[in-house]
């Protein structure tokens, strides 16, 4: 993969954020060429007494009005009471979870992966939500809690299913690489 790491002061990201996050930093980001995903960004936040680190996954978009239609979060489909087995995935939203509801393969590789990403029980784990500040649409899961560092970064199947997940993005924003 062809990627640059981005020189970066670790930054607060916004007094709102941080006063219901805690202190939360922007670790460093890298640039990725040739993909869908332009960027991965690390990001770390304390919060009651526990560090959480993710990755963002970022599609560079113009989204104006189009953040309805770009937003989504996936459900967790589970057989059985409390906390059953995972036995599918349910995106929720508008045009794109519509879209990624209709991809077999994407549907396919993260049940191959389900062990692999952390789950909150039975909310969404994973959400996209566009930037119109910064014209972006974020691919980003949602911390569990305790996360360490080495568990933010994606192995190459999951990285590849974000990466179908940015394909879609940019295909609804009418983003070309």
């Amino acid at each position: 993969m062809n990627a640059t790491v981005e020189s970066k002061k670790s930054k607060r990201l916004g007094d709102l954020l941080s006063s219901i996050l805690g202190p939360v930093r922007d670790v460093g980001s890298v640039r990725i060429v040739n993909r869908n995903i332009d960027l991965v960004e690390l990001e770390w936040w304390y919060m009651a007494e526990t560090g959480y680190t993710r990755c963002s996954y970022v599609v560079q978009a113009k989204v104006n009005g189009l953040e309805d239609r770009l937003k989504a979060k996936l459900k967790v489909v589970r057989k059985g009471f409390l906390r059953g087995e995972v036995v599918d995935f349910k995106w929720k939203g508008r045009e794109l979870a519509q879209v990624l509801n209709g991809d077999a393969n994407l549907r396919d590789t993260l049940y191959r992966i389900k062990h692999r990403i952390p789950f909150t029980g039975l909310s969404a784990y994973l959400e996209i939500k566009p930037d119109k500040k910064h014209q972006r649409v974020r691919i980003r899961p949602i911390p569990t809690e305790g996360w360490a560092p080495v568990s933010a970064f994606p192995t190459v199947e999951t990285f590849e299913a974000f990466d179908r997940i940015a394909h879609h993005i940019r295909s609804i924003a009418n983003v070309r690489q």
